[in-house]
């Protein structure tokens, strides 16, 4: 395989049509063709699939594994050609990749303690939902990642980290008892993380042990959650750390006769970068974390009157 060849497979994927990748690549349609046909003989295997609808094509199989490897390739290509014309090696920044509470409660915190420990590291940072930075991790885009479950496959480590005790947020202006019912909660309506993600899973099982039924939106962005809590468009459940670390007036924890599970936050981080730029990042980041409360690193059980 030759790093021509696989450029060119990575623009066919890129854009879905040959034609297309032919004209960004600057070269006839046929030699794309050829060079695809070449990379498949190596592979043993069909790369891409027609569409017929569309006249484009899409990866098969053997093709998203090869796109996997091929991207870091590519990535590693870049890196030499740069280094080339400035004539020196340049430190690459890592890649960090986390989800929305964790960016909000905690990562300042973090990446401050990373800079004060290692001042000439740069780092490239990309917040998204658990999917989105698994995704991202699998295709070889991410050094670290943070979110509620391990990524990848066996090419990326997987640990524990820590645990985010969750609580019930709601309007300081509209919920002023002092403790509520999941019942009254619900009556309410719920906002929550995204569809499938572990929090919203957790909330759907505590509705149906009770034996509730309620509203429950999901939205992927905290930023929009804390505003729509804030015009009391219902109740949310948000990690606690990140709600006391906010000091905003206008939201509060409500204390409730049913609890939240706390939810486990997972490190991944890829097995082939294990330069020592990598781990002085997590070093800092266990650090932060074992500065966190006893309470907030605890698993706590479900309470319940």
């Amino acid at each position: 395989m030759t790093l021509d060849e696989l450029e060119c497979f990575l623009e066919v994927a890129k854009q879905g049509n040959m034609t297309v990748a032919a004209k960004v690549l600057h070269v006839g349609q046929a030699t794309v063709s050829e060079r695809i046909q070449r990379l498949e003989a190596q592979v043993g295997s069909p790369l891409f699939e027609r569409l017929a609808r569309t006249r484009g094509v899409a990866l098969t199989l053997a093709g998203k594994r090869l796109h996997v490897a091929a991207s870091r390739l590519a990535e590693v290509a870049d890196e030499l050609r740069a280094e080339t014309r400035l004539g020196r090696s340049t430190p690459k920044p890592i890649r960090i990749g986390v989800n929305g509470p964790v960016a909000h409660a905690w990562l300042g915190g973090w990446l401050a303690r990373l800079r004060a420990d290692q001042p000439q590291l740069a780092f490239d940072l990309k917040i998204g939902t658990t999917d989105e930075l698994d995704a991202l991790m699998v295709g070889g885009r991410l050094d670290l990642a943070i979110g509620t479950r391990g990524f990848g496959y066996r090419a990326i480590e997987r640990q524990e980290l820590t645990t985010q005790q969750m609580a019930f947020v709601g309007s300081a202006a509209r919920h002023t008892k002092a403790e509520y019912t999941l019942s009254e909660l619900a009556a309410e309506g719920f906002i929550t993380f995204q569809m499938r993600s572990i929090v919203q899973l957790e909330l759907q099982d505590l509705l149906r042990a009770e034996g509730l039924e309620a509203r429950v939106d999901t939205v992927s962005s905290v930023f929009a959650i804390v505003r729509l809590v804030e015009e009391g468009a219902g109740v949310a459940t948000l990690p606690r750390l990140l709600v006391e670390r906010a000091n905003n007036p206008r939201l509060r924890v409500l204390r409730c006769n049913a609890e939240l599970r706390p939810v486990p936050l997972w490190l991944s981080s890829r097995a082939d970068r294990s330069s020592r730029a990598v781990s002085a990042a997590k070093d800092s980041l266990f650090a932060v974390v074992n500065d966190l409360t006893p309470l907030e690193r605890r698993p706590k059980p479900r309470r319940k009157r």
